[in-house]
Protein backbone atom coordinates (compact mmCIF):
# COMPACT_ATOMS: atom_id res chain seq x y z
CA UNK A 1 0.00 0.00 0.00
CA UNK A 2 1.34 3.46 -1.18
CA UNK A 3 -0.04 6.52 1.16
CA UNK A 4 1.20 9.71 0.24
CA UNK A 5 0.44 13.43 0.33
CA UNK A 6 0.78 15.97 2.91
CA UNK A 7 -1.10 16.84 5.88
CA UNK A 8 -2.21 20.38 4.74
CA UNK A 9 -4.42 21.79 6.66
CA UNK A 10 -5.32 19.00 8.70
CA UNK A 11 -2.80 20.30 11.50
CA UNK A 12 -3.09 24.01 10.98
CA UNK A 13 -5.75 24.75 13.48
CA UNK A 14 -6.20 21.14 15.24
CA UNK A 15 -3.43 21.91 17.57
CA UNK A 16 -3.82 25.64 18.29
CA UNK A 17 -7.77 24.89 19.21
CA UNK A 18 -6.79 21.76 21.05
CA UNK A 19 -4.29 23.91 23.62
CA UNK A 20 -7.21 27.02 23.34
CA UNK A 21 -10.36 24.84 24.78
CA UNK A 22 -8.51 22.28 26.24
CA UNK A 23 -10.13 22.78 29.31
CA UNK A 24 -13.74 22.65 28.22
CA UNK A 25 -14.58 19.10 26.96
CA UNK A 26 -12.55 16.25 26.26
CA UNK A 27 -13.44 13.69 23.48
CA UNK A 28 -14.81 10.23 23.52
CA UNK A 29 -11.45 9.34 22.08
CA UNK A 30 -9.36 9.82 25.05
CA UNK A 31 -8.30 8.41 28.10
CA UNK A 32 -9.15 4.70 27.24
CA UNK A 33 -7.05 2.22 28.99
CA UNK A 34 -4.17 0.82 26.75
CA UNK A 35 -4.95 -2.80 26.65
CA UNK A 36 -6.76 -4.38 23.89
CA UNK A 37 -7.53 -8.38 22.91
CA UNK A 38 -7.11 -7.14 19.07
CA UNK A 39 -4.67 -5.28 16.84
CA UNK A 40 -6.08 -1.81 15.94
CA UNK A 41 -6.26 -3.31 12.30
CA UNK A 42 -7.64 -6.80 13.16
CA UNK A 43 -10.41 -4.07 14.84
CA UNK A 44 -11.29 -1.84 11.71
CA UNK A 45 -11.92 -5.24 9.91
CA UNK A 46 -14.03 -6.74 12.36
CA UNK A 47 -16.52 -3.72 12.00
CA UNK A 48 -18.61 -5.39 10.11
CA UNK A 49 -21.96 -3.64 9.52
CA UNK A 50 -25.30 -5.51 9.31
CA UNK A 51 -29.26 -4.50 10.04
CA UNK A 52 -29.82 -3.89 13.14
CA UNK A 53 -25.92 -2.27 14.00
CA UNK A 54 -26.04 1.16 15.35
CA UNK A 55 -23.35 4.21 15.52
CA UNK A 56 -23.90 7.07 18.35
CA UNK A 57 -22.68 10.07 16.64
CA UNK A 58 -21.59 13.50 18.71
CA UNK A 59 -21.71 16.85 17.42
CA UNK A 60 -18.70 18.48 17.34
CA UNK A 61 -17.11 22.40 17.62
CA UNK A 62 -13.47 22.21 15.88
CA UNK A 63 -13.12 18.48 16.54
CA UNK A 64 -13.83 18.81 20.39
CA UNK A 65 -17.06 17.22 21.92
CA UNK A 66 -18.36 19.43 24.69
CA UNK A 67 -17.86 23.04 22.92
CA UNK A 68 -21.22 22.07 20.81
CA UNK A 69 -22.96 22.87 24.47
CA UNK A 70 -21.28 26.59 24.52
CA UNK A 71 -21.75 27.48 20.78
CA UNK A 72 -25.02 25.87 20.34
CA UNK A 73 -26.43 26.07 23.71
CA UNK A 74 -27.27 22.52 23.52
CA UNK A 75 -26.03 19.23 23.28
CA UNK A 76 -26.32 16.70 20.09
CA UNK A 77 -25.93 12.71 19.87
CA UNK A 78 -27.69 11.39 17.40
CA UNK A 79 -28.22 7.50 16.87
CA UNK A 80 -28.53 5.85 13.79
CA UNK A 81 -29.83 2.54 13.07
CA UNK A 82 -28.94 0.35 10.26
CA UNK A 83 -31.95 -0.98 8.09
CA UNK A 84 -30.02 -2.19 5.36
CA UNK A 85 -26.36 -2.56 4.07
CA UNK A 86 -24.50 -3.65 0.72
CA UNK A 87 -21.12 -2.82 1.15
CA UNK A 88 -19.77 -0.53 -1.92
CA UNK A 89 -23.14 -0.41 -3.28
CA UNK A 90 -26.40 0.79 -1.07
CA UNK A 91 -26.92 1.87 2.68
CA UNK A 92 -30.23 2.95 4.61
CA UNK A 93 -30.89 3.67 8.19
CA UNK A 94 -33.14 4.82 10.77
CA UNK A 95 -31.97 7.61 12.94
CA UNK A 96 -33.27 9.86 15.67
CA UNK A 97 -32.22 13.48 16.92
CA UNK A 98 -31.42 12.23 20.51
CA UNK A 99 -29.77 8.51 21.15
CA UNK A 100 -32.30 8.69 23.93
CA UNK A 101 -35.28 9.52 21.85
CA UNK A 102 -38.09 7.29 21.53
CA UNK A 103 -39.32 8.55 17.97
CA UNK A 104 -37.35 8.17 15.17
CA UNK A 105 -36.69 11.70 12.74
CA UNK A 106 -36.21 9.44 9.32
CA UNK A 107 -35.09 7.01 7.48
CA UNK A 108 -31.87 8.03 4.89
CA UNK A 109 -30.74 5.58 2.49
CA UNK A 110 -28.01 5.78 -0.27
CA UNK A 111 -27.24 4.29 -3.83
CA UNK A 112 -24.64 6.12 -3.91
CA UNK A 113 -21.43 3.83 -1.81
CA UNK A 114 -19.78 2.86 -5.27
CA UNK A 115 -18.26 5.96 -6.70
CA UNK A 116 -19.89 8.97 -4.68
CA UNK A 117 -17.56 12.34 -3.77
CA UNK A 118 -20.44 14.15 -1.74
CA UNK A 119 -21.07 13.57 2.44
CA UNK A 120 -24.06 14.71 4.44
CA UNK A 121 -22.97 15.97 7.76
CA UNK A 122 -25.12 14.94 10.53
CA UNK A 123 -26.34 18.64 11.37
CA UNK A 124 -27.70 18.84 7.67
CA UNK A 125 -29.72 15.35 7.78
CA UNK A 126 -33.57 16.12 6.85
CA UNK A 127 -36.13 14.53 8.54
CA UNK A 128 -38.54 12.27 7.33
CA UNK A 129 -37.88 9.38 4.59
CA UNK A 130 -35.31 10.83 1.93
CA UNK A 131 -32.90 8.62 -0.68
CA UNK A 132 -29.57 9.69 -1.99
CA UNK A 133 -28.39 8.94 -5.16
CA UNK A 134 -25.36 10.96 -5.48
CA UNK A 135 -24.34 11.39 -1.30
CA UNK A 136 -22.50 8.40 0.39
CA UNK A 137 -23.46 9.86 4.17
CA UNK A 138 -20.83 9.21 6.52
CA UNK A 139 -19.00 6.69 4.72
CA UNK A 140 -16.32 7.22 1.90
CA UNK A 141 -17.59 5.38 -1.83
CA UNK A 142 -15.28 2.41 -2.50
CA UNK A 143 -13.97 4.19 -5.65
CA UNK A 144 -12.46 7.37 -3.08
CA UNK A 145 -11.43 4.44 -0.25
CA UNK A 146 -9.49 2.65 -3.14
CA UNK A 147 -8.10 6.30 -4.68
CA UNK A 148 -6.73 6.90 -0.71
CA UNK A 149 -5.24 3.83 0.07
CA UNK A 150 -3.43 3.57 -3.46
CA UNK A 151 -3.15 6.79 -5.49
CA UNK A 152 -3.25 8.95 -2.33
CA UNK A 153 -5.80 11.01 -2.97
CA UNK A 154 -9.33 11.91 -4.78
CA UNK A 155 -11.98 14.15 -4.31
CA UNK A 156 -14.70 15.02 -1.59
CA UNK A 157 -17.24 17.66 -1.28
CA UNK A 158 -19.51 18.28 1.94
CA UNK A 159 -22.41 19.32 0.27
CA UNK A 160 -22.34 23.10 1.22
CA UNK A 161 -23.31 24.24 -2.31
CA UNK A 162 -25.89 21.74 -2.70
CA UNK A 163 -29.01 23.84 -4.41
CA UNK A 164 -30.67 20.32 -4.02
CA UNK A 165 -30.15 20.15 -0.53
CA UNK A 166 -30.46 23.66 0.33
CA UNK A 167 -34.12 23.12 -0.84
CA UNK A 168 -34.55 20.14 1.47
CA UNK A 169 -33.42 21.82 4.37
CA UNK A 170 -35.01 25.17 4.11
CA UNK A 171 -32.07 26.97 5.05
CA UNK A 172 -33.08 30.64 6.66
CA UNK A 173 -31.85 33.87 4.65
CA UNK A 174 -28.25 34.20 7.23
CA UNK A 175 -27.17 30.56 6.27
CA UNK A 176 -27.76 31.22 2.82
CA UNK A 177 -25.83 34.23 2.55
CA UNK A 178 -23.07 31.96 4.85
CA UNK A 179 -23.05 29.63 1.84
CA UNK A 180 -22.82 32.38 -0.73
CA UNK A 181 -19.88 33.54 1.10
CA UNK A 182 -18.56 30.22 1.07
CA UNK A 183 -19.05 29.57 -2.51
CA UNK A 184 -17.10 32.87 -3.23
CA UNK A 185 -14.34 31.85 -1.01
CA UNK A 186 -13.77 28.28 -2.56
CA UNK A 187 -13.84 30.17 -5.91
CA UNK A 188 -11.54 32.14 -4.86
CA UNK A 189 -9.48 29.18 -3.76
CA UNK A 190 -9.57 27.31 -6.40
CA UNK A 191 -7.20 29.84 -8.57
CA UNK A 192 -4.33 28.38 -6.58
CA UNK A 193 -6.02 25.26 -5.23
CA UNK A 194 -8.49 22.14 -6.04
CA UNK A 195 -10.59 23.17 -2.88
CA UNK A 196 -12.19 19.00 -3.29
CA UNK A 197 -8.91 17.00 -3.37
CA UNK A 198 -8.27 14.91 -0.16
CA UNK A 199 -4.71 13.91 0.21
CA UNK A 200 -4.10 11.39 2.77
CA UNK A 201 -1.71 11.86 5.51
CA UNK A 202 1.59 9.29 5.68
CA UNK A 203 1.17 6.06 6.99
CA UNK A 204 -1.82 4.61 9.21
CA UNK A 205 -3.55 5.98 11.78
CA UNK A 206 -5.08 4.41 15.25
CA UNK A 207 -8.44 6.14 16.93
CA UNK A 208 -10.17 5.42 19.98
CA UNK A 209 -13.77 4.41 20.19
CA UNK A 210 -16.28 2.09 22.02
CA UNK A 211 -17.19 -1.01 20.01
CA UNK A 212 -20.23 -3.07 21.80
CA UNK A 213 -19.54 -1.30 24.81
CA UNK A 214 -16.06 -2.05 24.86
CA UNK A 215 -13.15 0.70 24.71
CA UNK A 216 -11.46 -0.03 21.23
CA UNK A 217 -8.05 1.31 19.02
CA UNK A 218 -8.74 1.26 15.32
CA UNK A 219 -6.90 1.44 12.63
CA UNK A 220 -7.63 4.50 10.29
CA UNK A 221 -6.86 6.68 7.46
CA UNK A 222 -6.33 10.27 7.79
CA UNK A 223 -7.19 12.67 5.23
CA UNK A 224 -7.52 16.62 4.49
CA UNK A 225 -8.61 19.00 2.12
CA UNK A 226 -9.90 22.92 2.04
CA UNK A 227 -12.72 22.14 3.90
CA UNK A 228 -11.63 20.29 6.83
CA UNK A 229 -10.00 17.10 7.68
CA UNK A 230 -11.42 13.26 8.17
CA UNK A 231 -10.82 10.14 10.20
CA UNK A 232 -12.00 7.17 8.05
CA UNK A 233 -11.93 3.46 9.05
CA UNK A 234 -9.78 1.58 7.49
CA UNK A 235 -11.82 -1.05 6.39
CA UNK A 236 -12.55 -0.89 2.27
CA UNK A 237 -15.94 -2.41 3.06
CA UNK A 238 -17.40 0.11 5.54
CA UNK A 239 -15.23 3.26 4.73
CA UNK A 240 -16.93 5.08 7.85
CA UNK A 241 -15.84 8.71 8.37
CA UNK A 242 -15.14 8.29 12.04
CA UNK A 243 -14.66 11.81 12.34
CA UNK A 244 -15.10 15.20 10.41
CA UNK A 245 -13.54 18.17 11.91
CA UNK A 246 -14.49 21.92 9.57
CA UNK A 247 -11.54 24.18 8.78
CA UNK A 248 -12.42 27.59 10.53
CA UNK A 249 -9.38 28.99 8.40
CA UNK A 250 -11.94 28.07 4.86
CA UNK A 251 -14.66 30.11 6.70
CA UNK A 252 -12.26 33.15 7.11
CA UNK A 253 -14.31 36.36 7.49
CA UNK A 254 -17.60 34.97 6.62
CA UNK A 255 -20.03 37.24 7.19
CA UNK A 256 -22.75 36.74 10.23
CA UNK A 257 -20.56 33.36 10.94
CA UNK A 258 -21.09 34.01 14.87
CA UNK A 259 -25.20 33.66 14.63
CA UNK A 260 -26.62 31.00 16.12
CA UNK A 261 -28.12 29.40 13.06
CA UNK A 262 -25.00 29.33 10.66
CA UNK A 263 -22.99 27.70 13.41
CA UNK A 264 -25.15 25.35 13.71
CA UNK A 265 -24.28 24.71 9.94
CA UNK A 266 -21.20 24.00 10.52
CA UNK A 267 -20.82 21.84 13.10
CA UNK A 268 -18.66 18.62 12.51
CA UNK A 269 -18.99 15.08 14.06
CA UNK A 270 -17.56 12.21 15.38
CA UNK A 271 -18.83 8.57 15.45
CA UNK A 272 -18.39 7.97 19.65
CA UNK A 273 -19.65 4.13 19.52
CA UNK A 274 -20.19 1.24 17.10
CA UNK A 275 -22.75 -1.50 18.44
CA UNK A 276 -22.01 -4.24 16.15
Amino acid sequence: MRLKGRRGIMRATGFFVFFLFSGVGCSSVSFFPQTFSRSPEEAAASAVLAPGSSLTIRRTVFGLSGLDEIFSKEKEERLLTMTAWSPGVSAAFEWKKDSASETPAGVLSTTALAEGERILLPVSWPEGNQSFSDNTLVWLSKKQYQDLVGAGSTNLSIGFFDERLASVLQVRDTVQNVLNALQKKAQEASSSQDVYKLEVAPGWHNYRISVNGMPTVVRTIEAANWFGSYIILANPDNPLLLKVTLNPISFGNVPSLSSQDVAKSFLGYEITEIKL
